[in-house]
This record gives C-alpha cells, sequence and structure tokens, in this order.
C-alpha cells in the first residue's frame, strides 16, 4: 500500500509572517497548488522543519534520482547525496532554520543507482497550517555543467594553444638568430682578413665585388633580425606581457649604435644622414635593447622611403618639460593626412601602392610606438603631404637621478666638460688583453666564429659545445669570464655560471642568446649574470661589452684593495 503524499494545506504563510497575496477559496488554490507542484519541471521535496526527513516529493525528483516515492520518504537530504554526510547535512539544516532561507549553486544528487546529478539548491522555510515545514527547489543543472565544463576545457586548450604557440615562437626564433650570428660573425671575420675594416696601417685595395658582397649579406641578415624583433614584439604586446629590463642609458650612444648597424642601408641608397645632439640632458630611464629597437624602426622607415641621395636629419633635445625629445625627418615620400591616425597600427601602410614599391609588413612603426608608450613616452607623426617627407618625434621623459649631483659639482668649481666626462659613459681604454674566456655556444659555426673574433682581440679563448664539456674545462683551467648560450643540449646554460663558480667565485658571465624575452632577461640577471646580448650580437657590441665590464670589475677591485 502506497504512503499517501502530504497535501499541504494551501493556507499557507512564509515563517515570516508575509501573507498570500490573493485570497481564494481553498479548494480552488490546493488544486492550483497541486498541478504546480505535480507538473513543475524542476524537483521539489517538502521536509519536516524539525527533523529534517523528506515528507513529500513531486514526480520530477523521483524521476531525476530513480526514486519511487515509497523508497524516499522519510530519508535525509544527505542520504540522497545532497551533502556529503550528516554533519554538513546538520550544519546547511542548522543555517536554514535561523535565516529561513539557503542557496547552494552547484551542489551533488546521487540516484539510487548511484550516479550523481549536478543541481541548483533553493530552500525556504514556510508555515502548513501550525506546522513548520521547509520546502526545498531543486533544479538540474546537468546541461549547464556539461557547458561549463566545456567552455573551461576549450579555455585551457586555447591557452595551451597559447602557451605552446609562445614556446614555439621562442625556440623558432632561438634556431633563427643562432645561424644568423654565425652569418654576421662570419661575415666580420672576412672583413678583417681582407681588412675591409679601416686598421692603423691603413686599408688594403680589396675588390669591390668582394666588399659589395659583404656589404649584401650583412644588410639582409640585419633585415631578418628587424623582422623577427618586431614579430616577436608584436606577440608579447597583442598578449599585454612585454616586460622592459629598465636600466640608465645614454640616449646618444644608442643613435649612433643603430646608425652604424644601418650604414649598409645608408651606402646602398647614398642618403646623407645630419646628426644633431642638441640633448643637454640625454640619459633615459629605459630597456637598452628596446631603445635601439625604436630608433633602429624609426631610422630605418626613413632610409626605406626616402629616395637615393635624399636626407635624413635626426635632432634631439629637451623641452620645457624636461623630456627627451629625439626628432627623425626625412625627404621621402611623405604621409597622407588621412593615413597619419593609422600610421602606428599594426600592418599598417600608408597605402595600397606602398607594399608593391616597398616590400615589408607595416610592423616597424606599430612596435616602435607600442615601444615607447611602454617606456611611458610617446610618438607623434607628422607630414605635410605626400613627397613633402615625414617627421617622427618620440619623447621620453629624461632620467634626472643624477641631477643633484651635477648641480653640486657644477658648484665647486669644475667646468661643464668635466662635469659630463664625469657622468657620461666612460670609454676610456683600458688594457683587457689575456682576459680568460670560456665560450658556450652549441652550434659549431657560431662557436667557431664567435670564438675566433675574441681571439682576434687578444683574448685567450676557449670554446664547448655543451655544459658537460664546460664544466670539464672549469676543472682543469681558470676563466675570468663565461660567455654563454641558453638552450644547450644537455641543459639550460642559466645555472652553469652558479655551477662554475663553487670552484671559480670571482668568475663573471654574460648571456649570448638567441632567447631573447624581456622574462629570459630578468632570469639571466637574477641567475648572477652581468648582462644578457641577444644573437645576433654585433660583434663591436660584445666586444664593447667585454671592455665595460673588465673595467668595472677593475675598479671594483682597486676600491676594495683600497678598503
Amino acid at each position: 500500500m502506497k504512503k499517501k503524499r502530504l497535501l499541504p494545506n494551501t493556507n499557507t504563510m512564509p515563517a515570516s509572517g508575509r501573507g498570500n497575496s490573493l485570497n481564494l477559496p481553498k479548494d480552488i488554490s490546493e488544486l492550483r497548488y497541486r498541478r504546480l507542484f505535480e507538473t513543475a519541471q524542476d524537483g521539489i521535496l517538502i521536509l519536516d522543519a524539525n527533523s529534517g526527513k523528506i515528507l513529500d516529493a513531486n514526480p520530477f525528483i523521483l524521476d531525476l534520482l530513480d526514486y519511487s516515492f515509497e523508497s524516499l520518504i522519510g530519508l535525509e537530504l544527505w542520504q540522497i547525496g545532497q551533502f556529503k554526510d550528516i554533519v554538513a547535512n546538520q550544519n546547511a539544516f542548522k543555517a536554514l532554520q535561523e535565516s529561513e532561507y539557503i542557496r547552494y549553486e552547484n551542489l551533488p544528487l546521487q540516484s539510487k543507482s548511484g550516479n550523481q546529478v549536478q543541481v541548483e539548491f533553493v530552500s525556504n522555510v514556510y508555515f502548513v497550517g501550525s506546522d513548520k515545514v521547509i520546502q526545498c527547489n531543486i533544479r538540474d543543472i546537468t546541461d549547464r555543467t556539461e557547458a561549463q565544463e566545456e567552455s573551461k576545457k576549450h579555455l585551457a586548450t586555447v591557452e595551451m594553444a597559447s602557451q605552446s604557440k609562445d614556446e614555439v615562437i621562442a625556440v623558432l626564433s632561438h634556431e633563427l638568430r643562432t645561424p644568423l650570428t654565425a652569418i654576421s660573425s662570419m661575415i666580420d671575420l672576412i672583413e678583417i682578413e681582407n681588412e675591409l675594416i679601416p686598421s692603423f696601417e691603413g686599408e688594403r685595395a680589396v675588390p669591390q665585388m668582394n666588399k659589395s658582397a659583404v656589404t649584401l649579406i650583412r644588410r639582409n641578415a640585419q633585415n631578418l633580425v628587424r623582422l623577427i624583433n618586431d614579430l616577436l614584439d608584436l606577440n608579447h604586446i597583442a598578449k599585454g606581457s612585454l616586460l622592459l629590463n629598465l636600466e640608465r642609458v645614454d640616449a646618444h650612444e644608442v643613435i649612433d649604435f643603430a646608425l652604424k648597424n644601418l650604414e649598409p642601408q645608408r651606402k646602398q641608397k647614398s642618403i646623407e644622414v645630419r646628426l644633431q645632439f642638441e640633448a643637454k640632458h640625454h640619459f633615459i630611464l629605459a630597456d637598452a635593447v628596446k631603445l635601439e629597437q625604436i630608433v633602429s624602426n624609426l631610422i630605418s622607415n626613413a632610409m626605406k622611403f626616402t629616395p637615393d641621395g635624399g636626407e635624413i636629419i635626426i635632432v634631439t633635445g629637451n623641452d620645457a618639460s624636461w623630456e627627451l625629445l629625439i626628432e627623425v625627418s626625412d625627404t621621402g615620400i611623405g604621409i597622407p593626412h588621412s593615413a597619419l591616425s593609422r600610421i602606428f597600427s599594426p600592418f599598417e601602410q600608408a597605402d595600397s601602392s606602398i607594399h608593391p614599391r616597398f616590400g615589408g609588413l607595416g610592423l616597424g612603426l606599430a612596435i616602435a610606438h607600442s615601444l615607447i608608450e611602454a617606456h611611458g613616452g610617446s610618438l607623434e607623426a607628422a607630414s605635410e603631404g605626400a613627397n613633402r617627407g615625414a617627421k617622427f618625434t618620440a619623447r621620453f621623459k629624461v632620467d634626472d637621478s643624477l641631477f643633484g649631483e651635477r648641480l653640486e659639482i657644477h658648484e665647486s668649481g669644475k667646468n661643464s666638460a668635466e662635469i659630463e666626462n664625469l657622468v657620461a659613459f666612460d670609454d676610456t681604454e683600458h688594457s683587457a688583453t689575456n682576459l680568460r674566456i670560456l665560450l658556450v655556444e652549441d652550434n659549431e659555426d657560431a662557436r667557431f666564429c664567435v670564438g675566433a673574433l675574441l681571439e682576434s682581440e687578444g683574448y685567450v679563448v676557449q670554446t664547448a659545445k655543451d655544459k658537460k664539456t664546460a664544466l670539464d674545462l672549469n676543472g682543469k683551467h681558470v676563466f675570468d669570464l663565461l660567455i654563454t648560450d641558453l638552450g644547450l643540449p644537455d641543459g639550460s646554460g642559466r645555472n652553469l655560471l652558479k655551477q662554475m663558480r663553487v670552484s671559480s667565485p670571482s668568475l663573471e658571465g654574460i648571456v649570448l642568446s638567441g632567447f631573447g624575452s624581456s622574462q629570459d632577461i630578468l632570469k639571466t640577471k637574477a641567475a648572477g649574470f652581468l648582462t644578457h646580448l641577444v644573437k645576433p650580437t654585433a660583434f663591436a657590441k660584445l666586444h664593447r661589452t667585454i671592455k665595460s665590464l673588465y673595467r668595472r670589475s677593475k675598479k671594483l677591485s682597486d676600491r676594495e684593495m683600497r678598503a
């Protein structure tokens, strides 16, 4: 005999004392309630307010949990899996009695066969006549939960794909930069061997074809490097993951260096470059690598759109707000007024005729603009129209950390030239002859070329193809400087310096790697390396860096001896 279901008295009032809004006859009200109760597409349970046991259940909840009415009546919620155990059930029941309302967004119910069903659970306390009862509304959210899980899986897949893309881009960058290092270094070696580089003894005559070939190779290698840098930075900027390694940088020095690297492009088009360094305060807080990229992009853009025999003017200055201004003007094709507002958008060129005539992806200015903004600066473009040239003005906040020191020195009676020499980068020669260097590079061609260039400057060089060989050499020889790649066959070169310092505490380190993201550079410095150079680094820059580090190390040693 089936147990009769409890038909709640329709003269119901919430426990808080609020009455019904309609005063219907009892039989009509009860019929309407029963129809809603029986046909509802959500589960409904009626519980005893004192014991928490189930008094009534509608057909939907019986079908959902695969219980018969008789087998469900008298159970408590924790027995059908609503709460994990009797303690959790009691805690929820107590909270309900105190607040007369509880809600759970995602709770599991357990069917008679043991299957779990995710539900949304809402419970209120009511009066049925003079008796308190609890009504539980239970909504099956299986479809919603599955959709959320699918969404999470999709998001995880997208994030994994994004991470994989970043890893692929980083590895691709490394794999492209390493052979470019070998090419660039071999060009330097060819120039040295053929005395294409002027020497104190005078330049030996070399066939013009040889000079042209070397210039062509160097120019195209540099174009590839700029393209790689722009694509990598575009990826980081789009993801908001660009990090800057800020330090005090001489902008004039960076401009000089950028121009030196762009010399092959300048010569190819016989462009005259006029430099006007008028800024008295030209030190800024910047990422030196990114600043060089900014300046190179602006100058190479000017060279690209300036006709053969044209002119580029680079001017620096300080405005009334103590900002450093870098202006790059050209006599090129100009920019239509309608294109000025979009000239800094990625892959944007002034009009559709630009790419067929000049090529390129339209990334250089976009990257420069984003990098300058990341430094807290601004970049503006101006042009009087077609064939009237263009001017780009970059603004940076001056690093005034030494302004006070300059003023004090000036008041002591030293002249401005002496002040500038004290503040500026000291480029006086110090002999680094016989500096013992260990070069660790897994690419055979790059290892040979860079090693040969270092030896040509008088350094005592030994090379290793992996960490194991480097550690073996470190056990047999004493080194002053370690130059290592990061991506080595038997592990990262990042922890190589720490391992070698166990037996050589005074050893210094430089990273020379194709992995050059801001995160890579930060990790490198955290590992104790003095600097991180990104391949392919011009040998002149590597040589200058070594000399600078040698001078710094020598000054520190002298101070320690005096102390």
